[in-house]
């Protein structure tokens, strides 16, 4: 898990929320959702710093160099992420807050999609892996994953992605902050297990280009 320090290092605060790649410009929530069963839609913050990744699959490049990582968080079209990072011995070190976003949702809440890539010259960039995060408070209950795209080679070590996520209901009381772990392992199919304060997750990781 995160360490006390980084958890206090990392305290995050509401930024103005606003489209990828542009921090300063704000961005509206959908006020147009509707229900025909006359359900309130119910609007949610989300704020999210990335801290880092051990044990990050060595993937070699076409090119030569250090291959780049990156994370990114998404809710439908929304999507937020991280820069691209270089792998220093099994770990990735991002320590980035991303811009906080909003959106309307309708009870039951959706999810929040996490996805770690690794960076392609060549080509499309290769996903490692990815899971849905219930934006409402769960306790115990498992999710099913999905995994990499199949690319070539399957991955034995486990990889943890240690990250800060507060999701706020309409923009007064936090329900779900947390220290996430995300757990990599060879299992299939993958599921992960939500306590109160961590996430972990089985993922299969994809290798090479």
């Amino acid at each position: 898990m995160a360490s006390t320090q980084d958890m206090e290092h990392h305290q995050m605060t509401l930024n103005s929320p606003g489209p990828l790649g542009s921090e300063n410009s704000g961005i509206q929530p959908d006020t147009q959702i509707t229900d025909p069963q006359g359900r309130q839609p119910q609007l949610i913050c989300v704020e999210v710093t990335v801290l880092r990744a051990h044990n990050v699959p060595h993937i070699k490049h076409r090119f030569g160099g250090k291959t780049r990582f990156y994370v990114t968080i998404a809710y439908q079209t929304t999507k937020k992420k991280t820069e691209g990072v270089q792998i220093e011995g099994q770990t990735v070190q991002w320590d980035q807050k991303l811009d906080a976003f909003k959106f309307f949702v309708l009870p039951p809440s959706s999810s929040l999609t996490l996805s770690l890539y690794a960076k392609s010259l060549a080509r499309s960039d290769i996903l490692i892996g990815k899971y849905e995060i219930p934006v409402e408070p769960q306790i115990n209950v498992p999710f099913v994953l999905s995994n990499g795209d199949g690319q070539a080679g399957q991955s034995t070590e486990a990889v943890t992605l240690y990250l800060t996520i507060s999701v706020s209901m309409n923009e007064a009381r936090p329900i779900l902050p947390t220290d996430l772990v995300v757990t990599q392992a060879p299992l299939d199919p993958c599921t992960c297990i939500l306590s109160a304060c961590t996430l972990c997750v089985s993922v299969l990781s994809r290798l090479a280009f």
